[in-house]
Order: C-alpha cells, then sequence, then structure tokens
C-alpha cells in the first residue's frame, strides 16, 4: 500500500532534478528571485531553518522543508552544517545571517572564519580579502559560532558547493541530479516499514529469523487476491483476531 504523504514529498523531493538542471525558466527565475536576499539556490545547500525564511509560494515552501528534513534524516555526513550562511545554529540578534561581501570573498565554511587563531589576528588576515570589514560585525560573527562547530573544524573543501546538493546516505551517494521520485519514497518510507510489534510474539513461539518474519509479514500480499482475505491474514498476523466462545 502507498503512503500517499510520502508519495506527495517524494514528488516534491524530485523537483530538485530540474532546478539544478542547466534548464532555465519562468519558473526557476521566480524561484532564484525568492531566495535572493539568502544566496539563491545556494540555500539548498545550507543548514536552514524554513522558520526563518519567507517565501511567499507555498510549494517552494514545502519544498525547501522537506528538502531540509530529508537532509537531516538520511545524511550520513554533516558538512553542510558548517557552512556559515543561513546557518540555524548561526545566529545574531536571534537571526541567522548572510553577508554577502563575506561570502564573495570565498568565507563560507567555518573553518574559513579562522577559528584557530585569536579575532584580532584573524581579522588582519581577513581584511587582506575584504577592504569594508567591520571589526565589530567580524567579531560578533566570530562569537555567533557554537562551541560544537569549533571543535570539529574541517579543511577548507568548497568543491562540494560547486555541486547540486547530495548527500551521503550508508556509504551510498545520493545525487539529487539522477535521482527520481521513487528513490526518495525509497528512503523516506524506509523509517516506517518496520516489522510489526507483534513479530517479538511470532519470534518467541516459532523462533523465526528477522529475514524470515519479512517473508512472513509479507504473506498477506503474496498468498492472497481479495482484500477481505488479505484482511483476516493481517489480523491473524498481528493477533487482533477476534473470536467467541459459546
Amino acid at each position: 500500500m502507498i503512503d500517499l504523504e510520502t508519495m506527495i514529498k517524494s514528488w516534491r523531493l524530485s523537483w530538485l532534478k530540474r532546478i539544478f538542471s542547466e534548464n532555465n525558466g519562468t519558473w526557476k527565475n521566480y524561484l532564484c528571485h525568492q531566495l535572493k536576499n539568502v544566496g539563491g539556490l545556494f540555500l539548498f545547500h545550507c543548514n536552514y531553518d524554513i522558520k526563518d525564511i519567507f517565501v511567499s509560494s507555498k510549494f517552494y515552501s514545502e519544498l525547501l522543508q522537506w528538502w531540509s528534513e530529508f537532509w537531516e534524516d538520511f545524511s550520513s555526513e554533516k558538512l553542510y552544517k558548517t557552512i556559515v550562511w543561513n546557518n540555524k545554529d548561526i545566529r545574531v540578534n536571534d537571526k541567522p545571517i548572510s553577508y554577502k561581501t563575506f561570502f564573495n570573498s570565498g568565507l563560507i565554511l567555518v573553518s574559513d572564519l579562522r577559528i584557530d587563531l585569536n579575532i584580532t589576528e584573524s581579522y588582519n588576515m581577513i581584511a587582506k580579502k575584504i577592504e569594508k570589514t567591520n571589526f565589530l560585525i567580524w567579531a560578533g560573527l566570530r562569537l555567533a559560532i557554537p562551541p560544537y562547530l569549533k571543535l570539529n573544524l574541517r579543511a577548507n573543501d568548497h568543491t562540494f558547493l560547486t555541486m547540486p546538493p547530495s548527500l551521503i546516505n550508508e556509504n551510498n551517494d545520493f545525487n539529487t541530479l539522477t535521482k527520481k521520485s521513487k528513490h526518495y519514497y525509497a528512503l523516506l518510507i524506509s523509517r516506517w516499514a518496520n516489522l510489526s510489534t507483534n513479530a517479538l510474539v511470532l519470534n518467541h513461539d516459532f523462533n523465526r529469523t528477522e529475514d524470515q518474519l519479512e517473508k512472513v509479514f509479507l504473506l498477506p500480499h503474496i498468498v492472497c487476491f481479495e482484500s477481505y482475505v488479505k484482511a483476516f491474514q493481517y489480523k491473524v498476523l498481528n493477533s487482533i483476531l477476534y473470536y467467541t466462545i459459546y
């Protein structure tokens, strides 16, 4: 049985393939216009919170929300969380930040801010790249970095930003340019496709392995055709078949 809500999310997420393709259109220009204050399509690389971003289109707002949730749930690597801009965990005056001048100068990751140096030393280094750099803004930005990001600095590798957003799931590359809705659906539904709690009872009574139990719970879809018989088989497997003793 197809989960309708999950299927809708899968269809919406599969639009990432169109968004990051080389094809242009009015619909893409509209999206870029909606996101111009947060770096355009670069936002899809960031650790954002949809509550901090105003997008008038419900379609794109849901897409951004579901992509953020999908990335959080299934990405084995969390490099995107070290991106400074639009980061929900890096806030100044309780708002995420997006400084265009710093971004254009190549300051993108936490490691680019040179947390390993003191504020004055790092400021002097960055001031050479950026002509107009306010020391107070720079110091405030550095102090806004949460401790856990300071302890997990990585090399200044920006190569992943030149490609469409992708993730590593269980050592497998999930590239948004090649994935279709069925691939998103398979991952999303994997969170719900667990054995019934009654599997413990069956395992205790019949000493079956997990693989065997999976086959047992697939029986209603394999050996039955009529809906009534499938429902009956389901009740038997889950011990919810009621009977009356005379």
